[in-house]
Parts: C-alpha cells; structure tokens; sequence
C-alpha cells in the first residue's frame, strides 16, 4: 500500500458531498518511508523519495489526508508554489468526517474526486483557483507567516525490536547543531528566513527531565518498524510522547 492510499482495513463510501470547514488546517510533513510497503515491493530505502505528506489539523490532533497519487503530486505542487501555506491553510474532504478501521480507529480524511480545493484564512485561494488568477504572492511561497522563535521538540522513535535512527546526540547535533554541526535544520530555517525564524530548543516549560539530549526526547513504541505502515508507526509515535509528556 502507498502511504497516502486507503488502507485495506479501512471503511469507506465514495461521496462527492465535501466541505472545507472539517479539518482546521493542513499541515506539510517532512516524507519518511513506510517500511512495510518497501520490504513488500523489494523497494530500497536509499532509493526511494517519499516527498511530503498532509495531515488534517483537527481539535487537538492530526489525522492523515488520503488521495490519488495525482491528488498528492497536486498537493505537493500547491506547497511548493506558495498556495498551499502548512497550518494555514485548509482543504476540501468528503463529508465522512472519519475514515474508521476495522476497531473503531480514526484512520484519517479523503480528499474527493478530482483537482484539490483550498481555502486560505487568509486569502480566497479557492475563488482565485476556480477563476484562473494567482496573486504574485500566491507564486511564491509564503515565509512570512512563522517569524521569532520556533521551540522545535524532536521525537526520537525506538520499535519493539530496539531499532531506531542515530543516536539521540547525534539526533539533537543534526537538528540544533549542539556538538557543532554546522548545517542543521535550525540553521538552515534561519538561512532561508534571512535570520527572521530561530529554531530553539529552550522550552517554555521545564521538559528537562524527558529528555536523552538537548531537544530530543525517546519514545518505544509496541510495534516493529519492518512489519507496520507509516499510519500505525505515526498514531504509535503520538500517543507514545503524549503519554511520556504528560500531554493530554
């Protein structure tokens, strides 16, 4: 199964009956691969770009946002182009507000048929798309709209089977650069912001005691990363640090 395609377990009812008032924003997600649907299609990893994926920003929780592969390419485009703005702006879906599993799970929204709809809190991108017109701001992505500081915690995952990325200190210098890393994501958002957004990890409140390195808290997770789709390691990953947070 492809990462934003329905999963088999899933129930759902063809409808072109949308709304754009049932997720709050869309929110860009940096790619990670699903490691069941590599190993299933003897795809490898080194070779395989997931590019981003949407979720819906619900009350107080994400789920993930289902399309065509055309609808997700779309999406990616609209990213890329500045008429999709990540926590900003919103998306049409079918009226079915949940998609469930099987056990009653919120596995996520779809998008209907056809070309993607937006719609902008700060502007009538919907209008604009249907009449043919894209303001200059529209073209060029928007990286007005998060300046100052940005307190960034990084959630280091680890499977039933102990597996995980690097280090939680080798994590924290590529994300932070505390030991010294010189290209990292906090300097880079500051090199493309032209100093305007600061990643920080000095947090409002006192996390110190959750964390293996400075910005970056473990989590284990009940599932193997070989043998789970990128929907159930990510609802795992959620829970997991709300839980160790105190996060409710």
């Amino acid at each position: 199964q492809q990462p934003h395609q329905l999963p088999s377990t899933v129930f759902a009812t063809t409808s072109n009956s949308y709304s754009t008032d049932i997720c709050n924003s869309v929110i860009a997600i940096a790619g990670t691969p699903d490691f069941q649907y590599l190993e299933e299609n003897d795809i490898d990893i080194n070779h395989h770009d997931s590019g981003e994926d949407f979720v819906c920003e619900m009350d107080g929780f994400t789920v993930p946002i289902f399309g065509t592969d055309e609808q997700m390419e779309e999406l990616r485009k609209l990213l890329n182009e500045g008429e999709l703005i990540s926590a900003e702006t919103t998306i049409a879906v079918t009226n079915e507000e949940f998609m469930l599993t099987e056990d009653g799970v919120n596995a996520g929204v779809v998008l209907p048929p056809g070309n993607v709809i937006l719609k902008n809190r700060r502007r009538n991108l919907e209008r604009n798309r249907i009449n043919g017109r894209r303001s200059t701001n529209q073209r060029i992505r928007n990286l007005t709209a998060h300046v100052g500081e940005k307190q960034v915690l990084v959630v280091r995952v680890i499977d039933a089977e102990g597996k995980a990325s690097d280090d939680a200190q080798t994590v924290s210098n590529k994300f932070f650069g505390t030991y010294g890393d010189k290209m990292t994501m906090k300097s880079q958002f500051e090199a493309c912001s032209f100093g305007k957004l600061k990643i920080s990890n000095n947090y409002s409140i006192d996390l110190s005691n959750h964390l293996e390195a400075p910005g970056v808290v473990d989590v284990n997770i009940p599932l193997k990363l070989a043998e789970s789709n990128r929907l159930q390691v990510r609802t795992a990953s959620i829970n997991a640090a709300e839980d160790k947070l105190g996060i409710e």
